[in-house]
């Protein structure tokens, strides 16, 4: 049982290092989160609840988007595939042709 717990840890070693590079990725773009989550909440109060369907935070969402991925790539970390981290809710489904990070 012992030896079960320390091959464990080892094995974690990488992916809890890949989760504090996550977690510094997630600090560095926390102003691009939080322009965009004010930004839908009054989208979401002033505009979806009133019956606005179209969301006009698109281009905020697509710098917070590019600056979590780029950020990522930079780090080597992967965010689609095997060995990806987890990304937040709102940037899950967001890869594909035009989910990766923006031209410079």
């Amino acid at each position: 049982s012992s030896s079960s717990s320390s091959n464990s840890s080892s094995t974690n070693s990488s992916s809890s290092g890949s989760a504090q590079s996550f977690q510094e990725v997630m600090e560095y773009c926390r102003p691009f989160k939080d322009r965009y989550d004010k930004c839908f909440d009054v989208w979401w109060r002033r505009g979806f609840l009133q019956g606005q369907i179209s969301n006009s935070c698109d281009d905020i969402f697509e710098d917070y988007k590019a600056c979590v991925l780029e950020s990522m790539a930079a780090r080597g970390l992967k965010a689609f595939g095997s060995g990806a981290v987890e990304l937040p809710p709102e940037l899950r489904g967001a890869g594909g042709a035009a989910g990766g990070p923006r031209a410079r």
